[in-house]
């Protein structure tokens, strides 16, 4: 675009000349500003393009999008040979470093705990209670002291299905769960490719 501009300098520079000697009428010099013009709104368009790409790389890659990003013009004489593994390496990368793909995996991690944690209210507890008493009668104190220490065991017995139930509920939550994180990775890799190609 930024030669094609330079010619269209050219053109304009050569038809103003030509017109101002008199071997060129007006409408050539006014179709040499139009060209000039297009070939000024073309090169903004492509800056404008090139700008769209670098907020769409600091996306995909996980990075805040600024001046400082800097792009690199691709070398295409070595094009063939780090094509493959280029891909491969930034969607590797991309998918350690994303934020929402490493949110949605600890989201998951998260609910698999939760199933056991479900399950350990099912089981019985052990309870150890204290307790301690000094009886006090009319002011006057008596010598009876009763202290007392409770070792227990609790089963919830009569809770019906609704640790069972409530299992089954964490498990659907955790497949829902790893299911999204797997969408999520799939969708980066695709969006790597796409910007990689």
């Amino acid at each position: 675009y930024i030669v094609d501009n330079k010619l269209e300098f050219t053109a304009l520079d050569a038809a103003r000349k030509n017109y101002e000697v008199g071997l060129k009428p007006k409408q050539d010099l006014l179709q040499a500003e139009a060209n000039f013009r297009k070939a000024e709104f073309d090169l903004e368009t492509a800056k404008a393009t090139v700008e769209d790409a670098r907020g769409a790389l600091a996306r995909v890659v996980g990075v805040q999008v600024s001046a400082a990003l800097e792009i690199d013009p691709p070398d295409f004489s070595r094009w063939r040979d780090y094509q493959g593994d280029s891909v491969t390496t930034r969607i590797e990368e991309a998918l350690k470093t994303r934020p929402d793909l490493l949110a949605a995996q600890a989201t998951a991690r998260g609910r698999a705990a939760n199933i056991d944690v479900v399950w350990g209210e099912a089981l019985p507890k052990l309870v150890a209670r204290a307790d301690g008493r000094i009886n006090d009668v009319h002011g006057q104190r008596a010598d009876e002291e009763n202290y007392n220490l409770e070792l227990a065991i609790e089963t919830p017995l009569f809770s019906g299905f609704r640790q069972y139930y409530l299992a089954q509920q964490a498990r659907a939550e955790t497949q829902k769960a790893l299911e999204e994180a797997r969408a999520t990775e799939v969708g980066i890799a695709a969006e790597v490719w796409k910007s990689f190609y």
